[in-house]
């Protein structure tokens, strides 16, 4: 019964770089900051090219409909814990949930990365975010 939107996939490092040019344009023209402070600022709410799971072309960012801006506040949490129940099924990870935020830098709780069935079961199964399962692997081997 949920219609989820996928409002992003896949991004070249040139899409990447035009996402923080215009975000840093966007905090330049409120007259605070200087350009330069202001690409500083927007690298600190939009992945620096070359560092996005997007790149990769294995995450994707999920929401139950089209926003202007994400705002996890707004979104349907029962559509989430669906989600959430399930995707490991299809070999996906919420892949930065608010609760990891302090582990992984990063607070988006829409965003999902294809690990696979086995990878994705296991950190669901076991709380982690993908870091902690990667320090936990290192630490097996």
């Amino acid at each position: 019964g949920f219609e989820p939107y996928l409002s992003c996939g896949y991004m070249s490092y040139a899409a990447q770089q035009q996402a923080i040019n215009e975000e840093a344009s966007k905090l330049e023209a409120k007259g605070k900051y200087s350009y330069d402070e202001s690409r500083k600022l927007a690298e600190d709410s939009v992945a620096k090219p070359g560092t996005s799971d997007h790149q990769t072309g294995l995450a994707v960012d999920i929401t139950d409909k089209q926003y202007d801006k994400n705002d996890y506040s707004v979104m349907d949490k029962e559509f989430f814990a669906w989600l959430d129940e399930h995707c490991a099924e299809y070999g996906f990870i919420k892949r930065y949930p608010s609760n990891k935020a302090g582990i992984t830098g990063w607070d988006e709780p829409w965003h999902y990365r294809f690990v696979g069935v086995e990878v994705a079961t296991f950190i669901t199964e076991n709380g982690m975010s993908l870091e902690e399962f990667i320090a936990h692997y290192d630490y097996q081997s």
